[in-house]
């Protein structure tokens, strides 16, 4: 069906994801995003320490969505995975002594 400036409307086909002309890589399509609610249920945190930790520019890169705050689950990853190198960079020096 057509919208009134004579294009397809979202509804009306499948959207074939593209940038510049090209299916996008793999990892972006299963790059998904979650809520806060989503995001600290998998930190395993209150959804307030998520807030509290954006608001602070700690944890977790989360951006606007609609009116909402997302979290890509690769960039959740990839913070643990910084959190854990951190820590085992403080952690070695201490056993050291």
């Amino acid at each position: 069906m057509r919208n009134k400036i004579g294009t397809l409307g979202l509804g009306d086909a499948p959207v074939k994801a593209v940038g510049h002309g090209r299916d996008m890589p793999d990892a972006l399509e299963d790059d998904q995003l979650w809520t806060t609610t989503e995001t600290a249920s998998y930190l395993r945190r209150p959804p307030g320490t998520l807030r509290q930790w954006r608001h602070r520019g700690f944890g977790p890169k989360g951006f606007r969505c609609g009116g909402i705050v997302v979290y890509r689950r690769s960039e959740v990853l990839r913070w643990i995975a910084e959190q854990e190198r951190l820590e085992a960079a403080r952690t070695d020096g201490n056993d050291a002594a």
